[in-house]
């Protein structure tokens, strides 16, 4: 985690020093996970997740991570998401973006019995954005487990984008 973390954060300075547009801050929305999933007790729960975005490109194409914390009653409860999508602008407010998703289960208790599958998971997301303001933004997303895991994963979520860098808006 470390390591994604310096990455994430080299990334960030090499692309400030080449003037592309860079966006970085906060992230927190309500989601509903496993929507859709039948026989599964815990289908179609709302929650909420947080974390941190970070967008870089140029023009109408851009790329965009999230590194976000799930808190919903699934069996993915406090796991770490992180989508890579690539953004197309619409227009100057509206964006469209699309990429795979990637997942970790903090803890589970199944893994203290040695049953690794549960942990892991990879999927594809894609969403709908508006920029509210300069520095504030709102996604529409949806994201699907594609891996063969035990639990199935799918979640609809809104979130809230605050960009707190001040360069090239």
């Amino acid at each position: 985690m470390r390591k994604l973390i310096v990455l994430v954060f080299i990334i960030a300075i090499s692309l400030n020093a080449s003037a592309q547009n860079l966006k970085f801050g906060p992230i927190v929305g309500g989601v509903i996970t496993n929507l859709g999933v039948e026989n599964f007790s815990t289908s179609n729960n709302p929650g909420i997740n947080f974390g941190v975005f970070l967008e870089f490109g140029k023009s109408k194409w851009a790329g965009e991570t999230n590194l976000m914390l799930l808190l919903a009653d699934s069996p993915y409860k406090g796991a770490l998401i992180m989508p890579v999508h690539l953004k197309y602008y619409i227009s100057n407010k509206f964006y469209f973006k699309c990429g795979p998703t990637f997942g970790a289960k903090l803890y589970d208790m199944d893994l203290i019995y040695g049953d690794n599958h549960r942990r892991y998971f990879a999927g594809i997301g894609c969403g709908l954005g508006y920029k509210i303001s300069k520095r504030l933004y709102i996604d529409v997303t949806y994201d699907r487990s594609l891996t063969s895991i035990s639990y199935p994963y799918s979640n609809l979520g809104l979130a809230l984008k605050w960009n707190i860098l001040k360069i090239n808006q």
